[in-house]
């Protein structure tokens, strides 16, 4: 259910994806299910990159305008 929620908000909200993203998440880590959840942080931290910083590891290519997606990706990362 998740899986048709994600891929049709991911181009319309991305607000309401990346809270969708976050709730997947959280049922992955109750569930202990890392190996899923692994790729969903991945996608996640894309998103909170600079344009054309995607591919980039070094924490100066995160957007500081999207903060609050940031400290929602890190705690569950932690």
């Amino acid at each position: 259910m998740y899986e048709l929620i994600l891929g049709n908000l991911k181009t319309s909200n991305e607000r309401l994806w990346f809270s969708t993203c976050c709730r997947l998440a959280k049922i992955y880590l109750d569930d202990r299910n890392f190996s899923q959840m692994e790729p969903l942080l991945g996608e996640m931290k894309k998103t909170c990159k600079l344009p054309g910083m995607e591919n980039d590891a070094s924490y100066l290519s995160f957007d500081k305008q999207k903060g609050n997606f940031l400290l929602e990706l890190f705690s569950l990362e932690i």
